[in-house]
């Protein structure tokens, strides 16, 4: 199979113990007081940077002999998230329904779409049952009649072939009346207690979310169907240790109120182009605030394309930012990557604690 080469890619496979008597041991104070001798003087802590106006980052975390903490998975049923197209608002039902098929036919795997009131334009052709639809309000969305339209549009036999129903859920938090009806036609969809922005403070953030969330749980009288919706930030470390920290919160807000710490919270990210930069360049920044999301476990993810010359062409890069974290990183096949670094399982744990002791009980 190898031909002439099969013998090197042997050798090459072939693990081999490294040599380490060429390396004398040193002990954990020696290896401070080298770090110590190389800041001449200052203290160690001046190489840290503040993730938040409370919580430090260290350039380097040594726990000689912790174990680690092991995968959070936050009652997710597999590693792998969903690709999701966001159709923007504003646009003909006829052309929003031409970009959504552009879209799962470019292997989309969930829409965010706005709410309209010509739901057979917009939905022609769109399968539901293998695509869900997460749902956005505009400010003048006539929500009560929205709702009453969809639940007719999706009873006429629009169900798995094993009769489960259709998934979906919406993305702005309803008023306690809209969200009751709501939940009455679609006792299985997941609906937004909070959309958290790009970073900037994620304690405050974090707080934040858990007192919404509550309140959620509370007027719905359920612990099940919650969603949050959030905007991923520029800073890589901190977003993955800000969606590490809310599957922790999350897990003890359920324990709050007797639920099991594994009850699921859909997490829908998106991940904006930066306006100040040209177009082409954007997508340097998105894949990597993409692959934070994904580093995090996020269940949903958007790339929202630029403006660009070639609209179409755009969309598709985007798309491809995260087939390219599937198909080439496989990481939808690993549950938790970031288990086991103890930098960011550390502050994941730190964000987490002051978050929770500052949430009042």
């Amino acid at each position: 199979m190898f031909s002439e080469n099969e013998d090197l890619y042997l050798a090459l496979m072939t693990w081999k113990e490294p040599d380490w008597q060429g390396f004398d041991p040193i002990d954990t104070e020696t290896w401070w007081k080298n770090v110590l001798k190389e800041l001449q003087g200052e203290p160690k802590e001046k190489l840290d940077w503040q993730v938040d106006p409370e919580v430090a980052a260290a350039p380097f975390y040594l726990e000689v002999g912790k174990e680690a903490l092991g995968p959070l998975t936050g009652g997710r049923k597999t590693s792998d998230w969903s690709i999701m197209e966001w159709i923007p608002a504003g646009l003909p039902e006829v052309d929003a329904n031409a970009l959504a098929l552009e879209s799962l036919r470019g292997g989309a795997q969930s829409l965010a779409l706005p709410m309209t009131s010509s739901l057979p334009s917009l939905l022609a052709e769109v399968y539901m049952d293998i695509a869900p639809a997460f749902w956005r309000t505009d400010g003048s969305s006539d929500i009560p009649a929205f709702l009453e339209n969809l639940a007719a549009w999706t009873g006429q036999g629009r169900t798995y072939v094993d009769g489960a129903p259709i998934p979906g859920g919406f993305l702005d938090p309803l008023a306690p009346a809209e969200e009751a009806r709501a939940r009455e036609l679609f006792p299985e969809w997941a609906f937004a207690f909070s959309a958290l922005p790009a970073a900037a403070g994620p304690v405050g953030q974090l707080q934040s979310a858990l007192g919404q969330a509550r309140e959620a749980i509370q007027r719905s009288g359920t612990p099940q169907g919650h969603l949050l919706c959030l905007e991923v930030g520029n800073d890589f470390l901190l977003e993955i240790v800000r969606l590490r920290a809310w599957r922790i919160l999350w897990g003890h807000l359920m324990e709050s109120f007797g639920c099991p710490s594994e009850t699921p919270c859909t997490i829908v990210a998106s991940v904006s182009p930066d306006p100040a930069l040209p177009w082409e360049n954007t997508y340097i920044a998105a894949a990597t605030r993409a692959l934070s999301a994904v580093l995090g476990g996020v269940d949903h993810l958007a790339v929202i394309p630029p403006q660009a010359p070639d609209p179409s062409l755009a969309r598709r890069v985007a798309r491809n930012v995260q087939h390219l974290m599937k198909e080439e990183g496989r990481l939808h096949l690993v549950t938790d990557p970031m288990a086991g670094s103890h930098a960011v399982e550390r502050l994941t744990l730190e964000v987490a604690e002051r978050a929770w002791n500052a949430f009042p009980a």
